[in-house]
């Protein structure tokens, strides 16, 4: 059993979308409360470390994980690697895409008996349909059901799987 320090990581993933990330970093480390945020590159044609650095980031709590000679994008794979390198009590899994409000993480105060999800079923649009995806729980619980399913190769269904098997751990889906 892995042993965290007490904090938050942020844990995304992506393949040739490094402005996303540009464009979402300078939100996500305005947060006090995030300790480090752990970025796997999949193979992107241009090294997101470079556009980083090109944009002037330089801080000491982002992490890029680089994933060579892939040729198609496989989330369960990208973000269990990523897991692999997280030091906090809690992650929060987010899409590159992702803006955090200011607000978020004293509206989402995270229990060990809890996780946090975005839910298809609430979503008042289009673009609310794929906050599905995002996830906000204790590292551990992640790992004791062995984070992301990688039989589930192609887009869709990882998130309902892993969220199923974290309720079937006797965890609350909020």
């Amino acid at each position: 059993d892995k042993t965290f320090n007490e904090g938050i990581s942020i844990l995304t993933a992506c393949m040739d979308r490094n402005q996303h990330v540009i464009n979402n970093l300078k939100n996500w480390k305005k947060f006090d409360d995030v300790s480090e945020i752990i970025i796997v590159d999949w193979s992107s044609k241009n090294e997101l470390y470079y556009d980083i650095v090109n944009e002037g980031y330089n801080d000491p709590r982002i992490k890029i994980i680089r994933v060579l000679n892939q040729k198609r994008w496989i989330l369960s794979y990208a973000f269990n690697i990523g897991l692999q390198f997280v030091k906090y009590n809690k992650t929060l899994k987010i899409d590159s895409d992702i803006y955090l409000s200011d607000n978020f993480f004293n509206e989402n105060k995270l229990t060990e008996n809890i996780f946090i999800s975005g839910n298809w079923k609430n979503a008042r649009d289009e673009n609310e349909l794929h906050l599905n995806g995002q996830i906000f729980c204790y590292t551990g619980n992640l790992l004791k059901v062995k984070g992301y399913n990688e039989f589930i190769t192609t887009y869709g269904y990882d998130d309902c799987d892993l969220y199923k098997r974290l309720i079937n751990n006797n965890l609350k889906k909020v």
